[in-house]
């Protein structure tokens, strides 16, 4: 109802899937957006693939790597089509929390 979570396309919403880093990133900057927190600099990104994202979350991508929540690996990978384990979305979870208490 609010916007966060708009399904996989085409009016599907695939329950079953795994959730990616990518889709991750954008539900939690659609929700900071829902939160009124939004980031006044120009997204920008030092991922150095990037150019995986997809286009429909580059931008979500790049405001959530100038807040801090989700930062890539020790190699500056993303890795946007991975699946977000449940570990990363609990450090991400625990970020956003710091952004709003």
């Amino acid at each position: 109802e609010i916007g966060i979570i708009n399904g996989t396309g085409d009016k599907t919403f695939s329950p079953e899937m795994f959730l990616t880093r990518e889709q991750a990133a954008v539900i939690l900057n659609r929700t900071l957006k829902f939160l009124n927190i939004e980031n006044k600099q120009e997204p920008s990104v030092n991922y150095c693939d990037f150019d995986q994202v997809s286009e429909w979350a580059k931008n979500d991508v790049s405001e959530i790597y100038q807040f801090g929540i989700m930062i890539g690996n020790d190699e500056g990978q993303f890795n946007p089509q991975s699946r977000c384990t449940t570990e990363e979305m609990i450090v991400a979870v625990m970020r956003v929390y710091e952004l709003i208490k």
